[in-house]
């Protein structure tokens, strides 16, 4: 314990020559110091007032965890009906555990910390939808949110945020607390239309006949769990669809025995994979692909028959509009739809 009274001495000396001053009768302010959990008296934090006075029974706001304070104590352990400026101070009555290092601010009612999560949610989140670009295959979905408290709000954008995959991207344009109203609704109007998500709120018939006339998809939960799962399952329903093509076989042209307008008679032999009737093939040419073309049929020793095998010669009608040469690659091939994932 040696020096701490010159330390003290030496700080309020610096504080007077920056003329640093508080107001004891203006809410406080301050910064979150730590924060833990305790299984019986729930969520301990302790708090560093820089400004105003902070009281047993006023309302908190740190990020979006609202609470009212039910216990104030002193750095001693001691319950106090009020700390100053400077004064560090343990509170319980946060129904979360707020993030180190995070502002705080403090009211006499809970209207008062709530107007001041409105305007800090209103200057975070930008209520006008634009297109959003983003490269390759990524689908965006636009999601607004709304919630019963800022607690509920705070943990599904956590939620929606895992749920991003490389393909499809959820994009939190708007956030808020109350029932769906209209005004959701028209800021849901975009290029792609957003979906309204609520959780233990709901929207009222004028704004549902609002979300039918416009096209707006309104989904209201009270389980987070449900929400999740929709959101996973719309998350894979959107995911960008492309062509996908499978490589087969591929076939060495050795010999052209005729050719009659579109259609072509080859003898050729299998090099990989396996040759199938009603197959589609691709003229590679000095490693150049020429076009497509489909196989008709296969014969194998004057015998029609439906797959060739590797190593085994056979003839094929082919129908091309690409004339076929001996020494060119037929490489055989499906083609359909694939989701991205």
């Amino acid at each position: 314990g040696e020096g701490i009274s010159e330390l003290l001495e030496l700080i309020l000396l610096m504080a007077e020559l920056a003329e640093l001053t508080t107001d004891a009768n203006k809410p406080a302010e301050g910064f979150v110091l730590e924060a833990t959990r305790d299984s019986k008296a729930g969520v301990i934090t302790t708090l560093i007032i820089k400004d105003g006075r902070l009281r047993l029974g006023d309302f908190l706001i740190t990020g979006m965890i609202i609470g009212r304070i039910k216990k104030l104590a002193n750095c001693r352990g001691e319950n106090v009906p009020a700390l100053e400026a400077s004064s560090p101070a343990v509170v319980l009555g946060l129904s979360e555990i707020p993030t180190a290092g995070s502002a705080f601010a403090s009211r006499n009612n809970k209207s008062g910390v709530e107007a001041i999560a409105a305007k800090s949610v209103n200057q975070v989140e930008n209520p006008i939808i634009k297109p959003i670009d983003f490269p390759g295959q990524t689908t965006v979905f636009p999601i607004i949110l709304k919630a019963d408290n800022l607690g509920s709000l705070e943990a599904l954008g956590r939620e929606v945020g895992k749920l991003s995959t490389d393909t499809v991207t959820l994009a939190i344009i708007h956030r808020g607390l109350g029932q769906i109203t209209e005004n959701d609704v028209k800021l849901g109007l975009g290029t792609p239309p957003a979906t309204i998500i609520g959780f233990n709120v709901r929207a009222e018939r004028s704004v549902i006949e609002l979300t039918e006339k416009y096209g707006v998809i309104v989904k209201t939960f009270d389980i987070i769990y449900h929400l999740s799962e929709w959101l996973a399952e719309e998350v894979a329903c959107r995911a960008p669809i492309v062509e996908a093509e499978e490589t087969l076989g591929e076939i060495r042209v050795l010999k052209l025995f005729s050719h009659e307008k579109n259609r072509q008679i080859i003898g050729g032999t299998v090099i990989k994979g396996r040759a199938a009737d009603r197959e589609r093939v691709r003229i590679v040419r000095r490693g150049n692909a020429l076009g497509e073309g489909e196989i008709i049929e296969l014969k194998q020793q004057r015998l029609t028959v439906r797959k060739v095998e590797p190593g085994q010669p056979f003839g094929a009608l082919v129908e091309s509009k690409i004339a076929i040469a001996p020494g060119d690659t037929l490489i055989i091939f499906t083609r359909g739809e694939a989701k991205v994932r």
